[in-house]
């Protein structure tokens, strides 16, 4: 039986507004990307955006939203809400500044598969402090929190590091399996005491997800300057979803 990863391209049934049931897809196709010439370009726009248009800056710099879009087949946009009402109000600076931004962007693109175009959901990053005056050409939208380790490229780039690594298994099973993975991050900046479990519980899955991380455990994450001298080792959460088909 065939399976997917479901944060990688998770077929979903949404409505539009007046329009009829419409498939939407959870994620791009892999290497595809939703906006002409990629998240530098992206953020390249929204910067230009922000300072063309005299956006005012967030007073908190601590600022910041996760933009969640629905790409349709034409290329237009729809704002999927957050529906944490909380995370709303810590952050509604970034998250006003991110709305208003968006009527500026006009080169989003939709995804494609051999069938044709796709209704695709598309997320990135948008923190303020980033996109104004100390906005750097180079930026895709990672954000590196001096305070935690962080994996060269940001946990997008585990993400497309993991899937590519992962073999899928010989496996018969129905329905959605979710997996928990956790490990901490030693001192030298590598992945130790690696923990899999999947709920409801599937073998050949985590092993399948454990060969994976092995993987990655060569590559050093960016460590705090003060890490060495911490008492507690930093720990990472990493969900993954399967689902058969």
């Amino acid at each position: 039986m065939k399976f997917k990863l479901t944060t990688f391209f998770l077929l979903l049934l949404m409505q539009f507004s007046n329009a009829q049931e419409t498939i939407i897809y959870d994620a791009y196709p892999y290497g595809q990307e939703a906006y002409l010439g990629g998240k530098k370009k992206l953020y390249n726009d929204i910067h230009h955006a922000l300072i063309n248009n005299k956006i005012q800056k967030c007073q908190d710099s601590a600022q910041s939203y996760k933009v969640k879009l629905i790409v349709k087949q034409d290329a237009s946009i729809l704002f999927v809400k957050n529906p944490d009402t909380t995370y709303i109000n810590n952050n509604k600076c970034a998250y006003e500044m991110s709305k208003n931004v968006l009527k500026y962007l006009k080169d989003w693109k939709a995804a494609e598969h051999k069938t044709g175009k796709l209704n695709a959901i598309y997320e990135f990053d948008f923190f303020p402090i980033d996109l104004f005056d100390d906005y750097n050409e180079n930026y895709i939208g990672i954000h590196i929190d001096k305070n935690i380790p962080q994996f060269p490229g940001g946990l997008n780039e585990f993400r497309n590091q993991f899937q590519k690594a992962y073999k899928y298994p010989n496996s018969d099973f129905k329905g959605l399996i979710k997996c928990d993975v956790y490990f901490m991050i030693d001192k030298e900046g590598l992945m130790t005491s690696l923990i899999v479990k999947s709920s409801p519980y599937n073998s050949d899955i985590e092993k399948s997800v454990t060969n994976a991380l092995q993987k990655l455990k060569k590559s050093k994450w960016i460590l705090p300057n003060n890490y060495s001298s911490l008492k507690e080792l930093y720990r990472v959460r990493f969900p993954v979803s399967f689902n058969s088909h």
